[in-house]
């Protein structure tokens, strides 16, 4: 898959369960008004108008930074055809709004650390879809290489 791939189903997957008017959203942004919302360039952690916004402010930076890596676990388990019941990966987000948040992706069924990542919330966004998009690919990638890996025997 590639970045722009990803970028238009991380669109299609909070629009699934969310939604926005459109009204404030940059130029550059239109096509991809949510994704705006939850990670375009903003002041604090979280947009107040984003999907994420919840007066805990905790809930908000963890489901920021869960959305987006649990997407890409969903499209890795489809894309490398792994067995849901054997192979499935789990995303889990230890939030912080003071310091760095880490976020862990694992396939339990073989104890494998798939991604391993530390973010400030406030310092998660993107100016431009496409900066989104590069983004959304390199960690795809990232994370397809070290289970292609596993795989693979090695």
């Amino acid at each position: 898959m590639e970045g722009k791939e990803l970028l238009q189903g991380l669109e299609e997957s909070l629009g699934a369960n969310y939604s926005a008017d459109g009204s404030d959203v940059p130029e550059v942004w239109r096509n991809y008004p949510l994704c705006w919302l939850a990670y375009g360039e903003r002041e604090g952690c979280v947009r107040e108008a984003s999907p994420f916004w919840d007066d805990d402010v905790m809930v908000g930076v963890k489901n920021l930074l869960y959305w987006y890596h649990h997407y890409l676990a969903d499209e890795l388990e489809t894309w490398l055809l792994l067995d849901s019941k054997k192979a499935y990966l789990c995303t889990y987000v230890d939030p912080s709004y003071e310091d760095t948040s880490q976020v862990i992706v694992i396939q339990p069924s073989s104890r494998l650390v798939v991604f391993n990542a530390d973010h400030k919330a406030w310092n998660f966004s993107f100016e431009t879809p496409q900066d989104l998009a590069d983004s959304l690919d390199t960690d795809f990638h990232d994370m397809a290489e070290v289970l292609e890996k596993r795989q693979g025997g090695n």
